[in-house]
């Protein structure tokens, strides 16, 4: 059996499933020289054609120039046949493997040098401008300012203290509403605390947010940024209702 044979029987061009069908069976039977000399009942058991049939398909093959009849015969006159243009797969091209400037490595669709689809050198897709488009990229993927964020930045307090708070409004998922930033300066306002020193007390105790009742009648000295602060937050006076009762006489 020739590998060789039985490629080129199935690869090259017929005008009928009959020759295509003889011609695998020739080529099955073929040997290192491309030879075969199968007998026809040989063939008509390959194929399962009648004799009549294979006899014309091989002689219209040897007109078309596909089987060359030898002259040689074999034990009772099965005369040997030469399949013609059977290449060995050395001597086949491979396309892929060839050096067209148009495959593989070239500069119209190769890997190294393609301006469009490459990797090296591609203005958009490539890694050569990285540094220009990481510029770009970080500024989509910095983290807009929190509503709380930016109205302490605007009135002024310590931007440390404020990233420090940050941090622990986020772990806590905190509500981040206009209404939220609205009552944490209105309790810092009562508390007579400076917005650092109530800053720093969130940020150290892990508060989400602030309300008087957290210091009233606490010493928060240590927590005190600036000295002008009273070290002691007075308790709201309880408002006391008098009840009078009018007795008769």
């Amino acid at each position: 059996m020739s590998v060789d044979a039985t490629r080129w029987a199935w690869g090259i061009e017929l005008n009928s499933a009959t020759k295509r069908l003889v011609l695998l069976a020739l080529a099955d039977r073929a040997g290192e020289e491309h030879t075969c000399f199968p007998s026809t009942k040989r063939v008509v058991k390959d194929t399962c054609l009648d004799r009549k049939t294979i006899l014309k398909a091989i002689t219209e093959m040897i007109e078309e120039g596909l089987i060359f009849d030898t002259g040689e015969r074999k034990g009772n006159g099965v005369r040997v046949l030469k399949l013609v243009g059977v290449l060995g797969r050395e001597n086949e091209t491979h396309p892929n493997k060839t050096t067209d400037p148009k495959i593989g490595t070239s500069t119209e669709i190769g890997i190294t040098t393609y301006p469009k689809n490459g990797i090296a050198t591609d203005p958009n897709f490539g890694t050569q401008n990285l540094k220009g488009n990481l510029k770009e990229n970080l500024k989509e993927k910095r983290v807009k300012k929190s509503a709380m964020e930016s109205a302490l930045t605007e009135k002024g307090a310590d931007k440390k203290l404020i990233d420090e708070w940050m941090v622990v409004r986020r772990k806590k998922k905190s509500a981040d509403t206009e209404r939220a930033v609205s009552m944490f300066f209105n309790q810092v306002e009562k508390s007579g605390l400076t917005l650092n020193t109530v800053l720093n007390l969130c940020a150290t105790k892990e508060w989400k947010g602030f309300e008087l009742s957290y210091v009233a009648g606490k010493d928060v000295s240590d927590y005190m940024i600036e000295k002008k602060e009273q070290i002691l937050i007075e308790q709201p006076k309880p408002v006391l209702r008098v009840i009078r009762k009018n007795f008769l006489d």
